[in-house]
Protein backbone atom coordinates (compact mmCIF):
# COMPACT_ATOMS: atom_id res chain seq x y z
CA UNK A 1 0.00 0.00 0.00
CA UNK A 2 1.92 3.23 -1.11
CA UNK A 3 1.76 6.60 1.17
CA UNK A 4 -0.08 8.08 -1.64
CA UNK A 5 -3.05 5.45 -1.73
CA UNK A 6 -3.19 5.08 2.13
CA UNK A 7 -3.30 9.32 2.24
CA UNK A 8 -6.69 9.31 -0.09
CA UNK A 9 -8.62 7.05 1.94
CA UNK A 10 -9.83 8.07 5.71
CA UNK A 11 -7.54 5.87 8.48
CA UNK A 12 -8.72 4.69 11.75
CA UNK A 13 -5.48 3.59 13.67
CA UNK A 14 -4.03 0.69 11.78
CA UNK A 15 -6.86 0.33 9.32
CA UNK A 16 -7.49 1.77 6.09
CA UNK A 17 -11.27 1.90 5.48
CA UNK A 18 -11.55 1.21 1.47
CA UNK A 19 -15.13 1.47 0.51
CA UNK A 20 -18.86 1.77 2.46
CA UNK A 21 -20.82 -1.62 2.30
CA UNK A 22 -23.78 -0.54 4.57
CA UNK A 23 -25.53 1.70 5.89
CA UNK A 24 -28.28 2.38 8.55
CA UNK A 25 -30.25 4.71 10.92
CA UNK A 26 -27.48 5.13 13.50
CA UNK A 27 -24.24 3.34 11.79
CA UNK A 28 -22.33 2.96 8.49
CA UNK A 29 -19.74 0.21 7.70
CA UNK A 30 -16.93 0.07 5.97
CA UNK A 31 -14.55 -2.22 4.00
CA UNK A 32 -11.26 -2.04 5.84
CA UNK A 33 -7.70 -3.27 5.40
CA UNK A 34 -5.74 -4.17 8.58
CA UNK A 35 -2.11 -2.01 7.38
CA UNK A 36 -0.56 -4.66 10.09
CA UNK A 37 -1.83 -7.86 9.69
CA UNK A 38 -3.16 -7.52 5.69
CA UNK A 39 -6.25 -8.82 6.32
CA UNK A 40 -9.52 -7.33 5.08
CA UNK A 41 -12.06 -6.77 7.70
CA UNK A 42 -15.48 -4.78 8.33
CA UNK A 43 -15.48 -1.84 10.70
CA UNK A 44 -18.92 -0.55 12.08
CA UNK A 45 -18.99 3.18 12.78
CA UNK A 46 -21.95 4.93 14.97
CA UNK A 47 -23.04 7.98 12.96
CA UNK A 48 -25.21 9.84 15.23
CA UNK A 49 -27.79 12.65 13.52
CA UNK A 50 -27.21 15.71 14.08
CA UNK A 51 -31.12 16.17 14.66
CA UNK A 52 -31.29 14.06 17.49
CA UNK A 53 -31.68 14.89 20.87
CA UNK A 54 -28.75 14.50 23.60
CA UNK A 55 -30.62 11.94 25.31
CA UNK A 56 -31.23 9.72 22.03
CA UNK A 57 -27.41 10.29 21.01
CA UNK A 58 -26.34 9.17 24.79
CA UNK A 59 -28.90 6.26 24.28
CA UNK A 60 -27.70 5.26 20.50
CA UNK A 61 -24.10 5.31 21.77
CA UNK A 62 -24.60 3.03 24.93
CA UNK A 63 -26.73 0.45 22.52
CA UNK A 64 -23.90 0.89 20.42
CA UNK A 65 -21.00 -0.25 22.60
CA UNK A 66 -23.52 -2.88 24.48
CA UNK A 67 -23.36 -5.04 21.09
CA UNK A 68 -19.95 -4.08 20.81
CA UNK A 69 -18.83 -5.82 24.38
CA UNK A 70 -21.92 -8.70 23.98
CA UNK A 71 -20.52 -9.41 20.46
CA UNK A 72 -16.40 -9.46 21.73
CA UNK A 73 -17.71 -12.08 24.69
CA UNK A 74 -19.05 -14.32 22.00
CA UNK A 75 -17.36 -17.19 20.17
CA UNK A 76 -18.89 -19.39 17.51
CA UNK A 77 -18.18 -20.44 13.86
CA UNK A 78 -21.86 -19.25 12.63
CA UNK A 79 -22.25 -15.54 14.58
CA UNK A 80 -19.99 -12.55 12.92
CA UNK A 81 -16.67 -12.07 15.17
CA UNK A 82 -15.80 -8.66 16.51
CA UNK A 83 -12.06 -8.91 16.17
CA UNK A 84 -11.30 -5.39 18.16
CA UNK A 85 -13.34 -2.28 20.30
CA UNK A 86 -11.30 1.20 19.33
CA UNK A 87 -10.55 2.76 21.82
CA UNK A 88 -9.97 6.44 19.69
CA UNK A 89 -13.35 7.92 21.01
CA UNK A 90 -14.55 7.03 17.34
CA UNK A 91 -17.40 4.62 18.33
CA UNK A 92 -15.79 1.75 16.01
CA UNK A 93 -15.67 -1.81 16.18
CA UNK A 94 -13.73 -3.97 13.74
CA UNK A 95 -15.62 -6.97 12.85
CA UNK A 96 -15.25 -10.22 10.70
CA UNK A 97 -15.46 -8.97 7.00
CA UNK A 98 -18.07 -10.72 5.61
CA UNK A 99 -17.61 -11.32 2.19
CA UNK A 100 -21.23 -13.29 1.29
CA UNK A 101 -25.11 -12.66 0.36
CA UNK A 102 -27.76 -12.43 3.04
CA UNK A 103 -30.08 -15.27 2.94
CA UNK A 104 -33.06 -14.03 1.20
CA UNK A 105 -30.40 -12.83 -1.54
CA UNK A 106 -28.45 -16.14 -1.23
CA UNK A 107 -32.52 -18.39 -2.02
CA UNK A 108 -33.11 -16.04 -4.66
CA UNK A 109 -29.51 -16.30 -7.11
CA UNK A 110 -28.03 -19.16 -6.19
CA UNK A 111 -31.56 -21.20 -5.86
CA UNK A 112 -29.72 -24.03 -3.44
CA UNK A 113 -31.36 -27.25 -3.10
CA UNK A 114 -33.39 -28.54 -0.38
CA UNK A 115 -30.66 -30.29 1.37
CA UNK A 116 -28.47 -27.13 1.27
CA UNK A 117 -31.62 -25.21 2.81
CA UNK A 118 -31.80 -27.90 5.11
CA UNK A 119 -28.25 -27.28 6.06
CA UNK A 120 -28.32 -23.70 6.53
CA UNK A 121 -30.93 -23.81 8.84
CA UNK A 122 -29.09 -26.50 11.02
CA UNK A 123 -26.29 -23.51 11.58
CA UNK A 124 -28.62 -20.92 12.01
CA UNK A 125 -30.18 -23.13 15.13
CA UNK A 126 -26.84 -24.19 16.10
CA UNK A 127 -26.04 -20.45 16.26
CA UNK A 128 -29.31 -19.56 18.19
CA UNK A 129 -28.60 -22.14 20.76
CA UNK A 130 -25.17 -21.33 21.48
CA UNK A 131 -26.56 -17.58 21.94
CA UNK A 132 -29.62 -18.83 24.14
CA UNK A 133 -26.94 -20.96 26.17
CA UNK A 134 -25.42 -17.07 26.90
CA UNK A 135 -28.98 -16.23 27.90
CA UNK A 136 -28.54 -13.78 25.02
CA UNK A 137 -32.12 -13.55 23.07
CA UNK A 138 -31.15 -11.69 19.06
CA UNK A 139 -34.93 -10.03 18.67
CA UNK A 140 -34.12 -9.56 15.21
CA UNK A 141 -33.93 -12.71 13.98
CA UNK A 142 -34.62 -12.41 9.43
CA UNK A 143 -33.12 -13.49 6.75
CA UNK A 144 -30.95 -10.02 6.16
CA UNK A 145 -29.33 -10.79 9.41
CA UNK A 146 -28.27 -14.05 7.99
CA UNK A 147 -25.34 -14.04 5.41
CA UNK A 148 -24.04 -16.98 3.69
CA UNK A 149 -20.35 -17.14 3.08
CA UNK A 150 -18.33 -19.43 1.14
CA UNK A 151 -19.01 -23.11 0.66
CA UNK A 152 -22.67 -22.50 2.16
CA UNK A 153 -21.26 -21.33 5.91
CA UNK A 154 -23.97 -19.40 8.00
CA UNK A 155 -22.85 -16.08 9.99
CA UNK A 156 -25.61 -14.27 12.55
CA UNK A 157 -25.21 -10.81 12.30
CA UNK A 158 -26.73 -7.67 13.94
CA UNK A 159 -26.42 -7.73 17.72
CA UNK A 160 -28.18 -3.84 17.65
CA UNK A 161 -31.19 -4.89 19.58
CA UNK A 162 -30.03 -8.14 21.26
CA UNK A 163 -30.66 -8.55 24.91
CA UNK A 164 -29.87 -10.36 28.00
CA UNK A 165 -32.79 -12.79 29.39
CA UNK A 166 -34.48 -10.91 32.02
CA UNK A 167 -32.51 -7.85 31.68
CA UNK A 168 -34.25 -5.13 33.11
CA UNK A 169 -31.51 -2.34 32.70
CA UNK A 170 -31.89 -1.90 29.09
CA UNK A 171 -33.32 0.81 26.86
CA UNK A 172 -36.27 2.41 26.89
CA UNK A 173 -37.79 0.23 23.28
CA UNK A 174 -41.44 0.62 23.04
CA UNK A 175 -40.81 -1.42 20.02
CA UNK A 176 -38.55 -3.24 18.14
CA UNK A 177 -37.47 -5.56 15.79
CA UNK A 178 -38.70 -6.39 12.72
CA UNK A 179 -42.95 -6.97 12.13
CA UNK A 180 -43.37 -9.44 10.02
CA UNK A 181 -40.65 -11.36 12.40
CA UNK A 182 -41.64 -10.86 15.45
CA UNK A 183 -43.35 -12.84 18.31
CA UNK A 184 -46.72 -12.16 19.74
CA UNK A 185 -45.21 -11.69 22.96
CA UNK A 186 -42.72 -9.26 21.36
CA UNK A 187 -45.51 -7.46 20.06
CA UNK A 188 -47.24 -7.36 23.38
CA UNK A 189 -44.00 -6.68 25.43
CA UNK A 190 -40.48 -6.62 23.99
CA UNK A 191 -38.57 -6.04 27.55
CA UNK A 192 -40.26 -9.38 28.72
CA UNK A 193 -38.23 -11.79 26.50
CA UNK A 194 -37.39 -15.52 26.58
CA UNK A 195 -35.64 -17.78 23.42
CA UNK A 196 -38.99 -19.12 22.51
CA UNK A 197 -39.25 -15.57 20.85
CA UNK A 198 -36.54 -16.31 18.57
CA UNK A 199 -37.88 -19.60 18.19
CA UNK A 200 -41.18 -17.80 16.73
CA UNK A 201 -38.69 -15.36 14.71
CA UNK A 202 -36.98 -18.86 13.07
CA UNK A 203 -40.27 -20.29 12.38
CA UNK A 204 -41.21 -17.59 10.47
CA UNK A 205 -38.17 -17.22 8.52
CA UNK A 206 -38.31 -21.08 7.70
CA UNK A 207 -41.69 -20.33 6.53
CA UNK A 208 -40.61 -17.78 4.50
CA UNK A 209 -37.70 -19.57 2.48
CA UNK A 210 -39.51 -23.03 2.46
CA UNK A 211 -42.81 -21.14 0.91
CA UNK A 212 -41.84 -17.82 -0.70
CA UNK A 213 -44.55 -16.09 1.53
CA UNK A 214 -44.69 -14.85 4.77
CA UNK A 215 -46.90 -16.54 6.97
CA UNK A 216 -47.87 -12.85 8.58
CA UNK A 217 -48.68 -10.74 5.71
CA UNK A 218 -50.92 -7.94 5.12
CA UNK A 219 -51.33 -4.15 3.71
CA UNK A 220 -50.66 -2.63 6.51
CA UNK A 221 -49.00 -2.89 9.80
CA UNK A 222 -52.56 -3.28 11.81
CA UNK A 223 -53.48 -6.24 9.58
CA UNK A 224 -49.95 -7.65 10.38
CA UNK A 225 -50.14 -7.35 13.73
CA UNK A 226 -53.49 -8.76 13.75
CA UNK A 227 -52.57 -12.02 11.87
CA UNK A 228 -49.90 -12.59 14.34
CA UNK A 229 -52.13 -12.76 17.29
CA UNK A 230 -54.84 -13.98 15.87
CA UNK A 231 -54.49 -16.24 12.56
CA UNK A 232 -53.08 -19.75 11.61
CA UNK A 233 -50.91 -19.77 8.64
CA UNK A 234 -51.99 -22.73 6.21
CA UNK A 235 -48.99 -25.63 6.21
CA UNK A 236 -46.30 -24.56 4.03
CA UNK A 237 -46.55 -28.47 2.17
CA UNK A 238 -49.66 -26.69 0.58
CA UNK A 239 -47.72 -24.50 -1.29
CA UNK A 240 -44.42 -26.54 -1.61
CA UNK A 241 -45.36 -29.70 -2.50
CA UNK A 242 -42.03 -30.80 -2.06
CA UNK A 243 -42.12 -30.86 2.25
CA UNK A 244 -43.33 -33.89 3.71
CA UNK A 245 -45.83 -33.47 6.81
CA UNK A 246 -42.87 -34.04 9.07
CA UNK A 247 -41.68 -30.51 8.03
CA UNK A 248 -45.03 -29.35 8.31
CA UNK A 249 -44.66 -29.96 11.90
CA UNK A 250 -41.36 -28.88 12.72
CA UNK A 251 -42.45 -25.08 10.99
CA UNK A 252 -46.15 -24.81 12.17
CA UNK A 253 -44.82 -25.67 15.84
CA UNK A 254 -42.36 -23.08 16.04
CA UNK A 255 -45.26 -20.03 15.00
CA UNK A 256 -47.43 -21.58 17.89
CA UNK A 257 -48.81 -18.41 19.19
CA UNK A 258 -48.71 -19.38 23.04
CA UNK A 259 -44.88 -19.57 23.94
CA UNK A 260 -45.58 -22.73 26.13
CA UNK A 261 -46.61 -24.91 22.54
CA UNK A 262 -43.52 -24.21 20.68
CA UNK A 263 -40.56 -25.61 21.33
CA UNK A 264 -38.76 -24.78 24.58
CA UNK A 265 -35.35 -24.48 22.85
CA UNK A 266 -34.08 -24.41 19.73
CA UNK A 267 -31.66 -27.33 19.82
CA UNK A 268 -35.18 -29.95 19.40
CA UNK A 269 -35.55 -28.08 15.93
CA UNK A 270 -32.43 -28.47 15.07
CA UNK A 271 -32.36 -32.37 15.92
CA UNK A 272 -35.42 -32.65 13.82
CA UNK A 273 -34.21 -30.79 11.08
CA UNK A 274 -30.81 -33.17 11.23
CA UNK A 275 -32.85 -36.16 10.83
CA UNK A 276 -35.00 -35.12 8.01
CA UNK A 277 -31.54 -33.80 6.19
CA UNK A 278 -30.35 -37.30 6.90
CA UNK A 279 -33.39 -39.21 5.56
CA UNK A 280 -32.89 -36.69 2.59
CA UNK A 281 -29.94 -38.06 1.83
CA UNK A 282 -30.50 -41.63 2.47
CA UNK A 283 -32.66 -41.85 0.08
CA UNK A 284 -30.31 -40.26 -2.21
CA UNK A 285 -27.93 -43.59 -1.46
CA UNK A 286 -25.30 -44.61 -4.64
CA UNK A 287 -24.08 -47.81 -6.31
CA UNK A 288 -21.66 -47.60 -4.08
CA UNK A 289 -23.13 -48.33 -1.08
CA UNK A 290 -24.73 -52.28 -3.35
CA UNK A 291 -25.30 -54.97 -0.87
CA UNK A 292 -26.39 -52.58 1.79
CA UNK A 293 -29.91 -52.31 3.33
CA UNK A 294 -30.90 -48.78 5.25
CA UNK A 295 -34.30 -48.90 6.41
CA UNK A 296 -35.68 -45.67 7.64
CA UNK A 297 -39.23 -45.46 9.30
CA UNK A 298 -41.81 -43.05 10.11
CA UNK A 299 -40.84 -44.25 14.24
CA UNK A 300 -37.47 -42.28 13.74
CA UNK A 301 -35.60 -45.83 13.73
CA UNK A 302 -33.10 -46.35 11.02
CA UNK A 303 -31.47 -50.17 10.60
CA UNK A 304 -28.23 -50.56 8.16
CA UNK A 305 -27.62 -54.26 6.85
CA UNK A 306 -24.49 -55.04 5.34
CA UNK A 307 -22.51 -57.69 4.05
CA UNK A 308 -19.08 -58.17 5.59
CA UNK A 309 -16.82 -61.37 5.51
CA UNK A 310 -19.89 -63.07 4.71
CA UNK A 311 -21.58 -62.09 7.71
CA UNK A 312 -24.36 -59.85 8.11
CA UNK A 313 -24.68 -56.98 10.75
CA UNK A 314 -27.77 -55.27 11.41
CA UNK A 315 -27.66 -51.99 13.94
CA UNK A 316 -30.96 -50.43 14.46
CA UNK A 317 -30.55 -46.62 15.45
CA UNK A 318 -33.40 -44.30 17.60
CA UNK A 319 -32.89 -41.02 16.62
CA UNK A 320 -32.96 -38.42 19.65
CA UNK A 321 -30.50 -35.93 19.13
CA UNK A 322 -27.74 -34.59 16.83
CA UNK A 323 -25.35 -36.98 18.42
CA UNK A 324 -27.35 -40.00 17.47
CA UNK A 325 -27.27 -38.35 13.95
CA UNK A 326 -23.66 -38.20 13.80
CA UNK A 327 -23.05 -41.91 15.13
CA UNK A 328 -25.17 -43.33 11.93
CA UNK A 329 -23.05 -41.04 9.99
CA UNK A 330 -20.21 -42.80 11.08
CA UNK A 331 -21.81 -46.17 10.38
CA UNK A 332 -22.34 -44.97 6.66
CA UNK A 333 -18.54 -44.09 6.51
CA UNK A 334 -17.35 -47.66 7.54
CA UNK A 335 -19.66 -48.95 5.34
CA UNK A 336 -17.65 -46.85 2.86
CA UNK A 337 -14.32 -47.87 4.09
CA UNK A 338 -12.33 -49.94 1.38
CA UNK A 339 -8.83 -49.77 3.67
CA UNK A 340 -8.18 -48.78 7.18
CA UNK A 341 -4.79 -47.87 8.24
CA UNK A 342 -3.77 -49.57 11.58
CA UNK A 343 -3.13 -47.26 14.40
CA UNK A 344 0.33 -45.81 14.37
CA UNK A 345 2.19 -43.63 17.32
CA UNK A 346 3.39 -40.11 16.98
CA UNK A 347 5.74 -37.75 19.08
CA UNK A 348 7.17 -34.43 18.20
CA UNK A 349 4.78 -32.74 16.46
CA UNK A 350 4.87 -34.48 13.69
CA UNK A 351 1.40 -34.32 12.62
CA UNK A 352 1.79 -31.74 10.37
CA UNK A 353 4.71 -33.83 8.50
CA UNK A 354 1.96 -37.32 7.90
CA UNK A 355 -0.89 -35.17 6.96
CA UNK A 356 1.45 -33.33 4.03
CA UNK A 357 1.77 -37.02 2.95
CA UNK A 358 -1.52 -37.62 2.76
CA UNK A 359 -1.66 -34.47 0.91
CA UNK A 360 0.29 -34.74 -1.63
CA UNK A 361 -1.44 -37.98 -2.76
CA UNK A 362 -4.31 -36.09 -3.06
CA UNK A 363 -5.93 -38.54 -0.75
CA UNK A 364 -9.79 -38.84 0.26
CA UNK A 365 -10.79 -39.30 3.84
CA UNK A 366 -10.67 -39.50 7.33
CA UNK A 367 -7.24 -38.21 9.50
CA UNK A 368 -8.03 -39.34 12.76
CA UNK A 369 -5.46 -38.26 15.27
CA UNK A 370 -6.17 -39.34 19.37
CA UNK A 371 -4.49 -37.47 22.27
CA UNK A 372 -4.81 -37.34 25.58
CA UNK A 373 -8.21 -39.77 25.18
CA UNK A 374 -9.31 -36.53 23.00
CA UNK A 375 -9.94 -37.48 19.10
CA UNK A 376 -9.51 -35.11 16.38
CA UNK A 377 -10.72 -35.57 12.99
CA UNK A 378 -9.31 -33.84 9.44
CA UNK A 379 -11.81 -34.87 6.44
CA UNK A 380 -10.52 -34.80 3.32
CA UNK A 381 -11.19 -35.10 -0.39
CA UNK A 382 -8.46 -34.88 -3.16
CA UNK A 383 -5.32 -34.03 -0.93
CA UNK A 384 -7.88 -30.63 0.20
CA UNK A 385 -9.04 -30.36 3.79
CA UNK A 386 -12.27 -29.83 4.30
CA UNK A 387 -13.22 -29.39 7.46
CA UNK A 388 -11.90 -30.13 11.41
CA UNK A 389 -13.47 -31.06 14.65
CA UNK A 390 -12.08 -32.33 17.85
CA UNK A 391 -14.20 -34.62 20.21
CA UNK A 392 -16.25 -33.12 23.52
CA UNK A 393 -15.37 -29.42 22.15
CA UNK A 394 -17.64 -26.59 20.38
CA UNK A 395 -14.67 -24.76 18.33
CA UNK A 396 -14.91 -23.85 14.47
CA UNK A 397 -12.65 -26.40 12.76
CA UNK A 398 -9.98 -23.95 11.81
CA UNK A 399 -9.20 -23.90 15.52
CA UNK A 400 -10.15 -27.50 15.61
CA UNK A 401 -7.36 -27.83 13.28
CA UNK A 402 -4.37 -25.48 15.19
CA UNK A 403 -5.19 -27.33 18.16
CA UNK A 404 -4.64 -30.65 16.51
CA UNK A 405 -1.17 -29.42 14.99
CA UNK A 406 -0.18 -28.58 18.62
CA UNK A 407 -0.49 -31.97 20.09
CA UNK A 408 3.15 -33.61 21.15
CA UNK A 409 2.13 -37.60 20.65
CA UNK A 410 -0.82 -39.51 20.28
CA UNK A 411 -1.71 -41.98 17.69
CA UNK A 412 -2.65 -41.65 14.17
CA UNK A 413 -5.02 -43.74 11.63
CA UNK A 414 -6.06 -42.78 8.26
CA UNK A 415 -9.57 -44.37 6.45
CA UNK A 416 -10.02 -44.35 3.02
CA UNK A 417 -13.17 -42.94 1.64
CA UNK A 418 -14.74 -43.03 -1.46
CA UNK A 419 -16.44 -39.90 -0.14
CA UNK A 420 -16.59 -37.68 2.33
CA UNK A 421 -19.39 -35.43 1.07
CA UNK A 422 -21.29 -35.52 4.13
CA UNK A 423 -18.49 -32.90 5.79
CA UNK A 424 -19.28 -29.88 3.64
CA UNK A 425 -19.22 -27.34 7.00
CA UNK A 426 -16.35 -25.15 5.71
CA UNK A 427 -13.84 -25.59 2.63
CA UNK A 428 -10.27 -24.38 4.08
CA UNK A 429 -7.34 -23.06 1.64
CA UNK A 430 -5.18 -26.28 2.54
CA UNK A 431 -1.70 -24.95 1.83
CA UNK A 432 -2.27 -21.93 3.81
CA UNK A 433 -3.43 -23.84 6.19
CA UNK A 434 -0.32 -25.51 6.60
CA UNK A 435 2.04 -22.82 5.80
CA UNK A 436 0.05 -21.09 9.28
CA UNK A 437 0.02 -24.44 10.92
CA UNK A 438 3.96 -24.05 10.75
CA UNK A 439 3.80 -20.69 11.94
CA UNK A 440 1.21 -21.39 15.11
CA UNK A 441 3.41 -24.58 15.58
CA UNK A 442 6.44 -22.31 16.16
CA UNK A 443 4.58 -19.77 18.57
CA UNK A 444 3.67 -22.51 20.73
CA UNK A 445 6.75 -24.08 21.19
CA UNK A 446 8.31 -20.60 22.01
CA UNK A 447 5.81 -20.20 24.83
CA UNK A 448 5.91 -23.74 25.75
CA UNK A 449 9.05 -23.31 26.14
CA UNK A 450 8.46 -19.94 28.47
CA UNK A 451 5.92 -21.42 30.03
CA UNK A 452 6.80 -25.01 31.45
CA UNK A 453 3.93 -27.74 32.31
CA UNK A 454 5.16 -27.47 36.16
CA UNK A 455 5.35 -24.14 37.04
CA UNK A 456 2.21 -22.61 39.09
CA UNK A 457 1.28 -19.41 38.42
CA UNK A 458 0.14 -16.88 41.21
CA UNK A 459 -1.82 -13.96 41.32
CA UNK A 460 0.37 -10.88 42.20
CA UNK A 461 -1.77 -7.88 41.27
CA UNK A 462 -5.60 -8.21 40.56
CA UNK A 463 -6.37 -4.81 40.60
CA UNK A 464 -4.79 -4.89 37.34
CA UNK A 465 -7.38 -7.23 35.49
CA UNK A 466 -9.83 -4.42 35.38
CA UNK A 467 -8.29 -3.40 32.43
CA UNK A 468 -8.75 -6.84 30.54
CA UNK A 469 -11.04 -7.42 27.68
CA UNK A 470 -10.40 -10.55 26.18
CA UNK A 471 -12.81 -13.02 27.06
CA UNK A 472 -10.21 -15.87 26.67
CA UNK A 473 -8.08 -14.27 29.23
CA UNK A 474 -10.45 -13.62 31.46
CA UNK A 475 -11.35 -17.45 31.30
CA UNK A 476 -7.98 -18.42 31.74
CA UNK A 477 -7.41 -16.53 34.95
CA UNK A 478 -10.53 -17.88 36.44
CA UNK A 479 -8.92 -21.05 36.40
CA UNK A 480 -5.82 -20.38 38.07
CA UNK A 481 -6.21 -20.43 42.29
CA UNK A 482 -2.30 -20.96 42.89
CA UNK A 483 -2.51 -24.72 42.98
CA UNK A 484 -2.94 -25.83 39.32
CA UNK A 485 0.25 -25.88 37.51
CA UNK A 486 0.65 -24.60 33.60
CA UNK A 487 -0.12 -28.27 32.18
CA UNK A 488 -3.21 -28.58 34.21
CA UNK A 489 -5.14 -25.23 33.18
CA UNK A 490 -4.13 -26.56 29.45
CA UNK A 491 -6.16 -29.12 30.48
CA UNK A 492 -9.02 -28.08 32.09
CA UNK A 493 -9.49 -25.12 29.46
CA UNK A 494 -11.89 -26.03 26.23
CA UNK A 495 -9.54 -23.30 24.43
CA UNK A 496 -7.10 -25.02 22.45
CA UNK A 497 -3.15 -24.74 23.82
CA UNK A 498 -2.07 -21.70 22.08
CA UNK A 499 -4.58 -19.86 23.08
CA UNK A 500 -3.67 -20.69 27.13
CA UNK A 501 -0.49 -19.86 26.83
CA UNK A 502 -0.87 -16.78 24.77
CA UNK A 503 -3.61 -15.50 27.78
CA UNK A 504 -1.55 -16.65 30.40
CA UNK A 505 1.71 -14.76 28.43
CA UNK A 506 -0.55 -11.63 28.56
CA UNK A 507 -1.88 -11.67 31.98
CA UNK A 508 2.58 -11.82 33.17
CA UNK A 509 2.88 -9.05 30.79
CA UNK A 510 0.55 -6.62 32.43
CA UNK A 511 1.42 -7.87 36.22
CA UNK A 512 -1.50 -9.56 37.03
CA UNK A 513 -0.07 -13.17 37.69
CA UNK A 514 3.57 -14.06 38.09
CA UNK A 515 5.39 -17.45 38.94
Amino acid sequence: MTEKLADYYEKIGKYLLTEEVGRGGSGVVYKAKDLELGRHVAIKKLINSEFLSEDHKKQETNRFNREAIMLASLSHPNIMSVYEILKDGSNSIVIEFLDGLNLEAFIKHKKPNLDTILYIFIQIGEALSYLHSKNIIHRDIKPENITIVGKNMVKVTDFGIATFQNDSDHFNDSLVGTLNYMSPEQLYNSKSLDSRSDIFSFGVMMYQLFTGELPFKGEDAQEVITKIFSKSPEKPSSINNSLNAEMDDIILQALEKDPAKRNQNIQEIVDKISFERLKLSLSNINVSLTGTNITVNTENNISINHNKNSQTHTTGYRIKSTEDINNITESLNVINTSKIVSKINFTNYQILVVLKKYIDDKRTGLFTIENENIIGTIYMKDGEIRTSEISAKNICSVDAFFEIVMWDEGTIEFNSLKTTDKYEFEYMPTELLLMEGYEVLTEYHNLRDKYKRNLVPKVINSANFINIYDPIVKDVYNLIDGIKNVLTIKRKSKMDRLSVLKAIDKLVKSNIIGF
